[in-house]
């Protein structure tokens, strides 16, 4: 906490003509963001700077307050705080996870700025109190109305009011919930407010909701609802789900999406786990373990790859490409997706690289089988096509492959 003096010398630090001192300032407020006066003079430092290096610092630590001493300050900023502030306290609000916090957060959770009303939700549904319900089912629900009529910068605000609040709503567990996130699941176009709605389905384990998660896994043209947004990581969500809700019907779907090969293998891996789950008359018995390899987006699964898989592949293949007692393979690599929105690319470049000179083609079948048997298991494959070839700045070959998920 500040002292009166200490107080005192960083508030004249704060109207210094130096920017190194104002940061400095700045930097001791942050360590004392308990402060509720601290909070209050990051507030106004915010203000004051606007987008300058001090304005950033101190929005940053206005975001990483956690300690319930700050609530109070933040409550007053989330009220009467420019969009970027309310953002940000409302984002320490959530992670403090004071009980307290919730009727401010509910308020914000019906600004007219997009982020706010994102961040608000996002917070609710981390302090899961079912006193929220009912605001955070209808600012959903008037999100997916929003979104069929409004274009441009208002149609990501309201995206991400949908995409926070269907999440929220599952962590909060509360059945009221069920009937709009159906409602958004049937109608909502955006794949990942769709994926979100039948997660927390799952979650609220309300048997009201088979139905819709059954015809998400069935043919889309026959689905009762928009059918744009059921993409496979739509469908494992919904396979998922119903592995948490469970009974006869449940188990009866699952089982045959485990049988229709023109679904994705993630969807049928992730309804074999299922039923995995569900005991003796299709009762959830266990719960989600960490995410599996053949769910994971194309960026994640390249990370994968390079923790778990490249390693043993490239010992492999060394040991495959050998002339005169030596290996002519001398790295690898995975390729992309680079971008935000490359979740749901479901194609990676796989790069071996050869030293110069080397004459990898007459091994090219074999390389292809070793790519195969390590990318079996997290459920990826190769593409069919020829390699690309492209110099690497060692002076030797990058031969690339296209990986895509089965």
């Amino acid at each position: 906490m500040l002292s009166f003096v200490a107080r005192l010398r960083v508030k004249g630090q704060l109207k210094s003509p130096d920017i190194s001192v104002r940061s400095k300032a700045v930097e001791a407020l942050a360590r004392n963001a308990s402060d509720p006066a601290a909070v209050r003079l990051l507030v106004i430092t915010r203000n004051k700077e606007g987008g300058n290096g001090v304005g950033d610092a101190a929005l940053k630590a206005l975001e990483s307050v956690n300690d319930a001493r700050a609530v109070d300050a933040l409550l007053e900023s989330l009220r009467d705080g420019t969009a970027e502030v309310r953002c940000a306290t409302a984002k320490s609000l959530g992670n403090i996870r004071d009980p307290k916090s919730v009727g401010g957060l509910c308020a914000a959770a019906k600004d007219a700025n997009g982020q706010v009303r994102w961040a608000a939700a996002a917070a609710l549904g981390n302090i899961g109190d079912k006193r929220a319900v009912n605001v955070l089912s209808e600012a959903l629900s008037t999100s997916l109305t929003k979104i069929k009529e409004t274009h441009k910068e208002e149609l990501v605000g309201w995206c991400n009011t949908a995409l926070a609040t269907s999440k929220a709503l599952g962590q909060i567990g509360d059945k009221r919930a069920t009937e709009v996130l159906v409602r958004t699941l049937r109608e909502g176009s955006d794949w990942q407010i769709k994926r979100n709605s039948a997660t927390s389905l799952g979650q609220l384990k309300d048997v009201g909701a088979t139905d819709v998660l059954v015809e998400a896994l069935g043919d889309r043209q026959n689905f009762k609802g928009n059918a744009h947004g059921i993409t496979w990581e739509v469908q494992a969500a919904a396979a998922e789900a119903l592995g948490h809700i469970g009974g006869p019907r449940a188990t009866e779907a699952l089982t045959a999406v485990n049988a229709n090969t023109t679904l994705k293998e993630a969807v049928r891996r992730t309804a074999q786990e299922a039923l995995n789950r569900l005991g003796p008359g299709g009762a959830s018995t266990q719960q989600t373990g960490q995410k599996k390899p053949y769910l994971m987006s194309g960026k994640e699964m390249a990370a994968y790859l390079h923790k778990n898989i490249l390693g043993v592949m490239l010992q492999e293949i060394s040991r495959t490409c050998q002339k005169d007692g030596a290996s002519y393979c001398s790295g690898m690599a995975v390729e992309g997706p680079t971008n935000g929105y490359a979740i749901v690319m479901d194609q990676l470049v796989l790069a071996v690289e050869f030293t110069r000179g080397a004459d990898w083609r007459p091994q090219q079948k074999a390389l292809q089988s070793i790519i195969n048997q390590h990318l079996a298991e997290p459920g990826w494959r190769l593409v069919n096509a020829y390699p690309a070839e492209e110099p690497s700045r060692n002076g030797g070959v990058w031969v690339k492959f296209g990986i895509e998920r089965k």
